[in-house]
């Protein structure tokens, strides 16, 4: 499965705003398992055991990305990528791989083109190849590796 989420769609959360999250409504009786989010600051408080965060390079609309994760579930990996030209990013199944775009612009696929504060999320079988194009952006690569052999995913 593919998302493509919008900046103007995000939720907003104190000091910045919630990009995914599973399950991504506050209400659902799902077990929460991650959320990705954007900040405008330093995050108030450091990220979970189960999490990481990267500061965001300078200028841009944000100051940082924090990644807040159930540890008995889920275990993140966070880089932000400066692209110059076209990259390929290769996940395994079972991984969740979310791109979010920091800065600048990216064009995904050859055909989802994002700006700052889109996101494009990958999950299941479909893809696990994805090409990335970013003239000169900044976009951060989110991977969501499953901690059992559950896959990592999203409840909407």
């Amino acid at each position: 499965m593919r998302l493509l989420l919008r900046a103007n769609a995000h939720r907003a959360v104190d000091g910045g705003v919630e990009v995914a999250a599973s399950p991504d409504t506050p209400t659902r009786p799902d077990p929460w398992a991650w959320q990705i989010r954007l900040h405008h600051t330093s995050p108030a408080s450091p990220a979970s055991d189960g999490g990481a965060s990267v500061a965001l390079g300078a200028g841009g609309r944000w100051h940082s990305l924090r990644v807040d994760t159930d540890p008995a579930l889920v275990r993140p990996e966070l880089q932000v990528l400066r692209l110059e030209g076209t990259t390929e990013v290769r996940r395994d199944e079972a991984d969740l791989v979310a791109l979010v775009v920091t800065d600048g612009s990216a064009l995904v696929e050859d055909r989802h083109a994002l700006a700052t504060g889109d996101a494009m999320v990958f999950t299941g079988d479909d893809p696990l190849a994805v090409r990335t194009t970013a003239p000169g952006g900044e976009v951060v690569l989110v991977r969501l590796r499953p901690v059992s052999d559950v896959e990592v995913g999203w409840v909407p």
